[in-house]
């Protein structure tokens, strides 16, 4: 199913096989459990990383946690979070409220959003209800810091055959719909891509595409991509789909939790999220490299970014290439 639109505007899992040491995340970059204040470790807790040896990985603290009693006035819902370019961090912690975390911007939706990414390219685009769109602010801009926000009316720019629609954001322009289908029951996955409007390679990109490219009777958990593949997570499987045959492969069976997020960096690399932990699907195996509750996953260029849910702390992990196992060399002629 295609839909022309507008374009927008301007199996183990082996810890051990990293042979890596557990690290306790400060602010700034950090090196070994044992060398991060003990203040700075509790900003944290229930958080360790193992990162490859080599130093090649670094981790920041983007976002600070927020106080408990801040977190006990917050809803249950899981909050909204993206990403954009130069670690802009969005995050939608109360019903129609989105906050630039990194700059504090507060802007007030004057409807209900089910979701937010930062499209490449394209800026930040919302779900609302069965369509897409952008939030435009009304031009009374509060301070950064402040606790003011500012009022935005959603700007559709097209309708959805999803209900409360989640979205995440793809390579080289791409943006991924998923949810329940309107129309004959089920769970699908939409990829809305750029086009090419002039007849060369060099055209502007003024035509967006809409098109589905997976349907399942389960609820769909996750899904990312680059536009010309693209993983879903339902249950505990991940599958990659390729192609205009739509040829679908499995990726992953996880043998213990259901995956809850997704995550794929410019040059390929897959990374998944559990209810207790995050991994990495690599050539040679199966990681997890992470143990924390309930983190929500995201990626811009080859770094991977978290949010911690239980604290909503966001933790940017920087140089994400040294995860990529090579894979192991066939023995016996097999």
């Amino acid at each position: 199913m295609t839909r022309t639109i507008p374009a927008a505007r301007p199996a183990a899992v082996a810890l051990a096989a990293l042979a890596a040491m557990a690290l306790a995340v400060a602010p700034g970059r950090v090196g070994a459990a044992n060398a991060a204040p003990t203040s700075a470790v509790e900003l944290l807790r229930d958080f360790t990383i193992a990162l490859p040896p080599g130093g090649k990985t670094a981790v920041r603290l983007l976002v600070s946690p927020l106080p408990d009693d801040v977190l006990d006035r917050l809803g249950p819902s899981a909050p909204l979070f993206a990403v954009g370019p130069r670690d802009a961090i969005w995050l939608g912690i109360e019903p129609g409220m989105l906050i630039h975390a990194t700059k504090g911007y507060r802007f007030r939706s004057a409807v209900p959003l089910s979701d937010i990414a930062v499209v490449e390219g394209g800026g930040l685009v919302v779900a609302a209800g069965d369509a897409v769109g952008y939030l435009v602010p009304d031009g009374s801009a509060a301070s950064p810091g402040s606790a003011a926000s500012e009022a935005a009316a959603f700007q559709p720019i097209a309708g959805l055959p999803l209900s409360e629609a989640r979205l995440a954001a793809g390579g080289n322009g791409s943006l991924y719909l998923f949810g329940p289908a309107l129309e004959g029951g089920g769970n699908a996955v939409y990829l809305m891509a750029p086009e090419a409007a002039g007849a060369g390679p060099g055209g502007p990109h003024a035509v967006r595409t809409l098109r589905r490219v997976f349907s399942t009777g389960e609820r769909i958990a996750a899904v990312a991509g680059d536009g010309a593949e693209t993983y879903v997570a339902t249950g505990k499987l991940i599958v990659k789909i390729s192609g205009a045959s739509r040829t679908m492969t499995p990726v992953l069976a996880h043998p213990r939790e259901p995956i809850a997020g997704l995550a794929l960096t410019r040059r390929g690399l897959l990374f998944y999220a559990t209810a207790t932990s995050v991994g990495v699907v690599s050539p040679g195996g199966t990681v997890e490299f992470v143990k924390a509750p309930h983190v929500a996953l995201r990626s811009v260029g080859d770094d991977l970014y978290l949010l911690l849910r239980s604290s909503l702390a966001v933790v940017k992990v920087e140089g994400m290439e040294p995860f990529r196992l090579p894979a192991r060399p066939a023995r016996n002629g097999r």
